[in-house]
């Protein structure tokens, strides 16, 4: 297996387990097989590479319902949808500000929308949530 450039970040796994996607602090995104049977010589192998979020560090990797899109969180804020086909950026989503707290993403079970929230709780509560439609990339709610 050949080892990121830098820390590993973030991981996320296909729903059958055969794919691990791995996002690293340069802004590199790796997809690699896996076969845990016992069977192959190499279980973990590098297939490709993506550097389309490069100079941004990856925060979070979401393998979205479909198993269409990689939803990829930079630490700068920025959140993408790489198509798996050929793991490029097929969709950028509106940018998501908070200077002074982490975000953090999650998808919908039926695939159709992306919540953002960030980590700070005042009494309990969140402070700041946005959802945005997965198909369309656009902002729906703050």
């Amino acid at each position: 297996m050949q080892p990121h450039d830098c820390y590993i970040n973030a991981l996320a796994f296909d729903v059958l387990g055969s794919h691990l996607y791995a996002g690293d602090a340069a802004g590199a995104i790796q997809e690699y097989s896996v076969d845990l049977s016992g069977s192959c010589p190499e279980p973990i192998k590098k297939l490709r590479s993506s550097d389309d979020v490069a100079g941004a560090p990856i925060a979070q990797l979401l393998l979205h319902p479909g198993a269409h899109h990689l939803l990829v969180l930079t630490k700068r804020h920025r959140l993408v949808a790489l198509d798996v086909k050929m793991l490029v950026v097929a969709r950028t989503f509106r940018e998501v500000r908070c200077s002074s707290h982490p975000l953090k993403a999650a998808i919908s079970p039926g695939g159709c929308g992306v919540v953002m929230a960030t980590c700070k709780q005042i009494q309990g509560r969140c402070i700041h949530l946005v959802v945005c439609d997965s198909v369309q990339g656009r902002h729906c709610m703050h």
